[in-house]
């Protein structure tokens, strides 16, 4: 396995782990404080598209352009990356009108479970068969600075998290904690 894919990988596993602790909460609606909708919708504004679509978009696609068979993978996942960020656009209006947003961010849950499915099942398999120990070393490389920047641009690490990767940053335990 592709070292750049495991990373991939393994954020989705996180991401469907926030999931499903949302998912839990939701069948008790009082641990669904204003407080905790809104650090969800920055874990996916900033970790899923800022970070995990931003690694994708501006790093994995890029490989698929040395091979032309795998150019159609990079347009549908764009596509659905925009169809993401139009669901949560459809959450963030829902409560800028008062809204609780829930129906539309289980929605955008939904879209995305599905969305990680099809990307470990069958993309990812396919993109991992074209990488070699060169292009991998470089999409890791990438990772990690795109990791930088978002933390940089959305000032997210705390003191002494500098150096930690994303995913290990103290922000997201609020989301992870008491399901």
């Amino acid at each position: 396995m592709s070292e750049a894919i495991a990373v991939l990988r393994d954020e989705h596993r996180r991401i469907l782990e926030v999931f499903d602790r949302f998912e839990q909460r939701c069948s008790e609606p009082e641990k669904l404080s204003a407080e905790y909708v809104e650090a969800l919708l920055a874990f996916i504004e900033i970790f899923i598209d800022g970070n995990h679509h931003g690694k994708e978009e501006r790093a994995l696609f890029g490989t698929t352009d040395e091979h032309p068979w795998l150019s159609s993978f990079a347009l549908l996942l764009n596509e659905q990356h925009t169809e993401g960020r139009l669901l949560v656009r459809a959450v963030r209006c829902a409560r800028g009108r008062g809204e609780s947003g829930l129906p539309e961010l289980q929605a955008f849950i939904a879209f995305l479970r599905d969305h990680i499915a099809r990307e470990n099942d069958a993309i990812f398999v396919s993109i991992e068969q074209a990488l070699d120990e060169n292009s991998n070393a470089a999409l890791l490389e990438r990772f990690a600075e795109i990791e930088r920047e978002v933390i940089a641009r959305w000032k997210i690490a705390e003191p002494g998290e500098e150096h930690r990767e994303i995913g290990d940053l103290r922000r997201w335990e609020a989301l992870l904690v008491g399901a």
